[in-house]
């Protein structure tokens, strides 16, 4: 087995929330609009956290977890990595 050259290491960058929601709604083909009325959240709050100008909160990761079938912690734990 072969020794791994840690001096080469790289550090880990946290995804960024905006990103991934972003990533989300391109691999659905979905837009902005759709989101935001899926979600029951404002199209400016959902553009807010997306551009990094607003936290995501719990109640908004909920809301989010209803609309794209996706853990509500998944989204917490991005915000809570990127914000450290």
């Amino acid at each position: 087995m072969a020794k791994y050259d840690f001096s080469q290491a790289t550090a880990f960058a946290p995804t960024f929330v905006g990103e991934f929601i972003v990533d989300e709604l391109s691999a659905r083909k979905w837009t902005m609009d759709k989101l935001a009325e899926k979600s029951k959240l404002a199209e400016d709050v959902l553009n807010e956290v997306i551009s990094g100008k607003r936290d995501l909160t719990p109640e908004m990761a909920a809301m989010l977890e209803k609309a794209m079938n996706i853990p509500s912690s998944l989204f917490l734990n991005l915000q809570e990595q990127y914000s450290r």
